[in-house]
């Protein structure tokens, strides 16, 4: 081979290896926009707990948000006794969402609870808060007075 068809194929199979490293980094650019704007609707959390009313001889010891999640430690004594928290969600994303599913985990059968001003299927403008309840009530005696039980909420939401 001479020195003109080495230089024209070394040419050619550098063009080549830069056209597979455009469309490579091209894809993976529309990649990630496209996964951005996928997922960018897990981005609405429980903001705030606007309020927390404790009724009989009921306590909120303690309670925080992680996310979507809002663990809660209510001490209820007494059958009738409750605390209604009051929830701000907030969609921080600029899409609309619907709440796909709201998961109560109740420590036994001895708590009931409430939710009202949300419900599955409601939906969030982009950048848009709500404000709902959550109420925490005891319906049997407990056998531990002093016993500490955790409640969990969680709100799922999926793009609109």
């Amino acid at each position: 081979m001479n020195n003109k068809s080495i230089c024209t194929m070394l040419f050619l199979l550098s063009i080549t290896f830069l056209s597979i490293i455009y469309s490579l980094f091209s894809f993976e650019i529309d990649n990630k926009e496209i996964m951005t704007s996928l997922v960018s609707f897990t981005d609405v959390e429980i903001k705030e707990i606007k309020d927390v009313s404790c009724f009989g001889s009921a306590e909120d010891i303690k309670s925080f948000i992680n996310g979507k999640e809002i663990f809660l430690y209510p001490k209820l004594h007494n059958i009738g006794d409750k605390i209604v928290y009051t929830l701000v969600i907030k969609n921080k994303s600029n899409i609309k969402v619907s709440v796909s599913d709201i998961i109560v985990n109740m420590p036994n059968e001895n708590y009931d609870y409430l939710i009202d001003k949300i419900k599955v299927s409601d939906e969030l403008k982009p950048f848009e808060e709500k404000e709902f309840s959550f109420t925490v009530m005891l319906q049997k005696n407990i056998d531990e007075i002093n016993k500490l039980d955790e409640v969990r909420l969680q709100i799922d939401f999926n793009q609109k």
